[in-house]
This record gives structure tokens, sequence and C-alpha cells, in this order.
């Protein structure tokens, strides 16, 4: 809990929620400003910011807070006829409402998107426009979002306060947290109609673009279209040349930050990622998931020739070279050519040393 320093004035309080808006309250001593308790159902509302934050606890309303209620204690005077819900305003009532009623008047010009607000549709645009007024004013970079911001200054400052009960892991984010949580608990709440489950809405979201083909973010220097505005952020910088991750034991520099933490884990042999079953660790989370179907005997890459299923694609890849014929590894001294590296590692043994060679994996 918060305290407020004892205040007789107006205060202003720039609140990071999902209307982002300035509003005033009056203070009087001893007052407390706690964050309100949110529903399941406005998660497709809040911004990033918001989901940074752990839920108050249940039955608290903020002092003074944006339309959820007057002092602690009181309950607000307009009630959601659905879910029993209550605000100060009717503003903030109508605007609740259309969780209920799907209602997003708010369309994106250039994608088609929708949205309940306006603002939230104006923080949208930003990803079309590349409009980025928010400065870190550590090291200068700029980005589309305050939340985003927020979260960037973690870097700089260092600060985990999210902890995780099960092993330990600490995270900048509480969204992170609780979405690594479910690495413990399996669980995959989002479930696509035609093939599986997934445990983060974004990637479902994302997901379901493979089925229908939609790629609504564009390249502007290209024009190749991206299923989500991570994929196209990290396309932009085939054409900016940005490495904006930096190994500060070696120096080398990496375009995304997943690399770049892999890459430190070689410096530090860190290994975060347990099997539960026999306890052999990974530096990848991608490593734990394949060794894990050694256990489960799941298969899921299956071979078009002769229906054999793999614990991942890369083998998938080189068994389909049995079918095809293919040999994309060649010996540079003599020409021959493989299917798979370690044909070719081990006729380079025959050359009497490290032959050069064009190797494909």
């Amino acid at each position: 809990m918060t305290k407020i320093a004892p205040l007789n004035y107006k205060t202003a309080c720039a609140i990071h929620n999902p209307i982002s808006v300035l509003f005033f309250v009056s203070l009087s001593p001893g007052s407390h400003v706690l964050q309100a308790p949110r529903m399941e159902q406005e998660e497709d509302l809040i911004t990033q910011s918001s989901r940074d934050l752990p839920e108050a606890p249940r039955g608290h309303i903020a002092s003074g807070g944006p339309g959820m209620g007057g002092l602690a204690g009181e309950p607000a005077p307009y009630k959601c006829s659905v879910c029993r819900k209550r605000f100060n305003k009717t503003s903030n009532l109508v605007q609740h409402e259309k969780i209920h009623t799907g209602e997003k008047p708010y369309k994106c010009s250039q994608c088609g998107k929708r949205f309940t607000r306006s603002n939230n549709l104006a923080e949208h645009e930003r990803i079309h426009t590349g409009e980025k007024p928010f400065k870190c004013p550590e090291c200068g970079k700029t980005f589309n979002r305050s939340s985003i911001l927020l979260r960037h200054r973690r870097i700089h400052t260092g600060d985990k306060p999210y902890n995780c009960s099960d092993c330990g892991k600490t995270f900048s984010l509480y969204s992170n947290l609780t979405k690594h949580q479910r690495i413990h608990t399996g669980e995959k709440p989002y479930r696509c109609a035609q093939c599986g489950s997934f445990s983060l809405s974004s990637h479902l979201v994302t997901h379901q673009r493979s089925h229908t083909g939609e790629r609504p973010y564009k390249c502007e220097e290209c024009g190749k279209g991206f299923a989500d505005t991570s994929s196209l952020i990290i396309h932009r910088r085939s054409h900016t040349g940005e490495k904006p991750y930096k190994c500060d034991v070696c120096g080398k520099a990496f375009v995304l930050s997943s690399v770049y933490l892999n890459h430190r884990r070689t410096h530090t042999g860190e290994k975060p990622f347990g099997c539960p079953d026999c306890g052999r660790a990974f530096r990848q989370w991608s490593q734990l998931v394949i060794h894990r179907r050694l256990h489960t005997g799941e298969r899921p890459y299956k071979c078009p020739y002769c229906n054999k299923g793999f614990c991942d694609s890369s083998t998938l890849t080189k068994h389909k070279r049995t079918h095809t014929g293919e040999k994309p590894n060649t010996c540079a001294e003599c020409g021959v050519s493989f299917g798979s590296k370690a044909q070719l590692v081990e006729h380079q043994a025959l050359h009497g040393g490290e032959a050069s060679a064009l190797a494909i994996l």
C-alpha cells in the first residue's frame, strides 16, 4: 500500500491506467491510494502499463480514483447491470459496458483493427506512423508508449520487483511473472479452434493469423507484411542495421534481445530452464521444450513422405533428405556433398585437417 504524504490542497496525479488520464484528487491527512481491482473481461482494454502492476486486494476502492469509487468504504453510485461493478461517473459506466456488448467504435484507418477507447486507437496508430514521443532520459532511446518507456528504464535501474515463488526468478514486469508462472503450472488458457492452445492471448492472436494469412503490419521501406508488431520492429532493423543489444563482456551486438540473453549465458554458464522430470538444465526455453518431448513421447513434426514423427523441426529437415537425396553440405577440398554436417566433418578427416567447407546444419 502506497502512503501519500498528508496534504490539504488539490494534488494532480498522473496515473498510468488504461485511459491514461490526468485527474485531480483532494487528499486529507492519512489518505491512501490503491490500484482499483479489475475484471478479467477488461484484459483487452488494459494497456501494458496497467498489466505491469499487481492487482490490489479485492474490495478496496481507490480514493478519488478514475471513476472507480469515492472514499474508501463508500459504494460508487453507478452500477453495471451485468456484472454489478460500480463507478463514480456515468461516462465510466458507459465505457465499461462496452466490455459486455463487444462494441468497439474506434477503427484504425490503416489496418481496420477496432478499439473500445479512443486513446487505445491513438496508441495503436503510432505503430503505423512510427511516432515515438516518449524518450528515455538516460540513453535517449524513444518509444511509442509511456508504458514501454517505463519498462525500458528498468534496464538502467536493474529493478526487478516481481519474484517467482516456485523458482525464485525475478522480473521487472508483473505481466512477465504471470506468463513465467505458466511454465510451472503448464496452463495454456487460450485455445485455437483449429489446432491447439497457448499460454498467452497475444500468441493465440498472432497464431490465428497463420490460418487466415492476415499480415496487418507493413514495413514502410519494402512493403513486407507481418502478423505481429514485434516481427515488424525486428524486420526494420534489417534496413537500419540497428543492433541494440550489446554484450558488456565481449562487445558483440545483437538484433534480438532473446539472442543476446542466450549469448550472455555462454559467459555466465547459467542454465535457468530445468526439466521437472529428470533435472537436466538448459540455457534456452526452446531446448527444454524439445527435451521434454523425450519424456512425453510427443512427436509433432511429421515426415510428409513416411509419416515418421520427430521432436524438433531441424531433425525432420535432416530426415527428409533421405527421401529427397538433397546433399547441401559440400567439401571445399574435393567438392563431395553430404546430407548432414556430421558426415561432412567425418569426411574432412580424410583430407588430414580442418578443410574449409560450405556447411548447412
